[in-house]
């Protein structure tokens, strides 16, 4: 049962009655809702109300209405299943880093859909936490952990599948089957940033199986595709360490770099 009282940011469009069920079953029965109008926070005194509000549940995700509020001073960014289970939700919307920190969780078939690796830059760099010399570099080594975490982590398909040609419509129709799946489709994606005057850390984590970080990178070329994108983030980030048996992936990105 979660003593929090703090208000909760709803973006119109979500279902407003069934998130209140769900947070009364979950034991946030006691937070109040306040109702968010898509665009910048300073469009309506409702949006100035929700301005401190450090959590925002967002129903219907689509990269349009992500990237709608990133641009916004919410530090927590929660998907709103609309169907299927809810595990896992009472934690992320308990769990807040506090100032100069910014998470997005999503599920998978969301995370799928929506270019995730650049709906947080757009957000970091707004909040003049990613400058843009090196705005490109940090894109493409979130992409690649996004990437991992979404097909071999969440969706379990193995790498190659989709490095050999004559496997491509495999690789496809498991894609597919997977991502309708409730069980992996639904299984969160936690991407989470954090700053100081040193650099910029980013971490995402999923809730597949785990890989041994060391024996992707020794994998052959032909069946590498997930240990060569890891190589790619080691040549880019200043440090990279998993955790969690592989399902969380740190990098620190430090500003001299």
């Amino acid at each position: 049962m979660s003593d929090r009282n703090d208000p909760i940011a709803v973006a119109a469009g979500t279902d407003m009655e069934r998130v209140n069920a769900v947070l009364s079953d979950i034991g946030l029965g006691a937070a109040h809702l306040i109702r968010f109008t898509l665009g910048h926070p300073a469009a309506s005194r409702t949006n100035e109300r929700s301005a401190e509000v450090p959590i925002l549940l967002l129903g219907n995700m689509t990269t349009e209405r992500l990237s709608s509020i990133l641009y916004g001073p919410h530090r927590i960014v929660v998907e709103f299943p609309e169907s299927g289970s809810r595990t896992g939700l009472t934690d992320r919307l308990m769990s807040d880093g506090g100032a100069n920190t910014f998470r997005l969780s999503v599920t998978t078939a969301t995370a799928f859909k929506v270019e995730c690796a650049k709906l947080v830059c757009d957000a970091l760099a707004y909040r003049g936490v990613l400058p843009e010399s090196s705005r490109f570099q940090v894109e493409i080594a979130l992409h690649e952990i996004v990437a991992n975490a979404i097909l071999h982590g969440n969706l379990e398909i193995e790498s190659h599948l989709k490095a050999r040609p004559e496997q491509y419509e495999t690789y496809c129709a498991h894609l597919r089957e997977r991502l309708a799946e409730p069980e992996r489709g639904g299984r969160w994606i936690d991407i989470a940033a954090g700053w100081d005057g040193a650099g910029l850390s980013l971490s995402v984590m999923d809730q597949g199986n785990g890989f041994r970080s060391d024996t992707a990178e020794a994998m052959p070329e032909a069946t590498g595709s997930f240990g060569r994108g890891l190589g790619i983030v080691r040549s880019i980030a200043t440090d990279v360490v998993t955790h969690d048996g592989g399902r969380r992936t740190v990098m620190w990105f430090a500003h001299d770099k």
